[in-house]
C-alpha cells in the first residue's frame, strides 16, 4: 500500500527534479496544505507504481483519491482550483500570453542543461552550444520585456505560472554553465532576464525549496558522456 495523506494533497516529488519543483512552487504560492513524499529517482520504491504506473514526478494525489500528473497541468489545476493565488491572470488574453511564454520556454530552453552536460567532454560541441545558449537567453530577455517592461516577473508585479514554469530549468542551466567553465554573469544584454531571475529566486517559496548546487551537480553528472 502506498503512503498518502488522508486529509491533504499528497505530492510525490523529488527535490532534484525541475518538473516536480514546479508543483511545489505552485502549492506554496497558493498556500495549499500538502504532504510531500520524496521519491529517490535512482531507486524508486515499488509502491510508487500503484500511484503512477509511469513512476514520474511530480504526481499529485487529491484527498478524494484522484491522481494528477504532468507538471504544467498540475500547475494549471492549482491555479484554477485556487484562483486567489493569481497564478493565472484573469483575462483570457493574458492567460494566452502566459501559456505562449511557457510553450516558448519548453520548446527552446528546457532541454539546454541536459544538452550542455552531455557535451561536457567535447570542447567544440560545448562552444557551439554555448553560442546557442547565449542567443536563446537574449531571446528570453526579449520575451520577458514583451510580457512587462518593468517586471520584475513575466507579468509585471504578479508572479504567475510563467515564472514557475521557467525558473527550475534556469537554475539548472546556471549550474551546468558553471560546471562547464562558463560565467553566465559575463553575458551582456540580459538586464531584464537578470532582474526576473533575482526576483523569482528571492521568493520564499523558491529559496526554501530549491536544491543546492552540490545536489544538482551530483544528479546531473550522469548526463556527462
Amino acid at each position: 500500500m502506498h503512503p498518502f495523506s488522508k486529509d491533504k494533497i499528497s505530492l510525490y516529488t523529488s527535490k532534484i527534479c525541475p518538473f516536480a519543483h514546479r508543483a511545489v512552487l505552485a502549492l506554496l504560492e497558493a498556500n495549499v496544505p500538502y504532504e510531500a513524499f520524496e521519491i529517490d529517482l535512482t531507486n524508486k520504491p515499488e509502491w510508487f507504481k500503484e500511484v503512477n504506473p509511469s513512476t514520474k514526478v511530480p504526481t499529485m494525489r487529491l484527498p478524494t483519491g484522484e491522481i494528477l500528473v504532468e507538471s504544467l497541468l498540475i500547475v494549471e489545476y492549482i491555479a484554477e482550483q485556487y484562483p486567489q493565488s493569481r497564478l493565472m491572470p484573469d483575462s483570457p488574453l493574458d492567460r494566452y500570453k502566459v501559456r505562449l511564454f511557457i510553450d516558448y520556454f519548453g520548446n527552446n530552453l528546457q532541454s539546454l542543461p541536459y544538452r550542455l552536460m552531455s557535451a561536457s567532454k567535447d570542447e567544440s560541441a560545448k562552444a557551439e552550444l554555448y553560442t546557442e545558449i547565449v542567443q536563446k537567453l537574449h531571446t528570453m530577455n526579449d520575451k520577458l520585456l514583451e510580457g512587462s517592461d518593468e517586471g520584475p516577473y513575466f507579468f509585471g508585479q504578479h508572479f504567475t505560472a510563467a515564472d514557475i514554469a521557467a525558473i527550475p530549468a534556469i537554475e539548472r542551466l546556471e549550474m551546468t554553465l558553471e560546471f562547464n567553465g562558463f560565467d553566465i554573469k559575463s553575458i551582456t544584454g540580459l538586464e531584464r532576464f537578470n532582474s526576473w531571475k533575482s526576483a523569482v529566486k528571492a521568493r520564499p517559496s523558491y529559496s526554501s525549496t530549491v536544491a543546492s548546487r552540490p545536489e544538482l551537480i551530483k544528479a546531473y553528472s550522469k548526463y556527462v558522456k
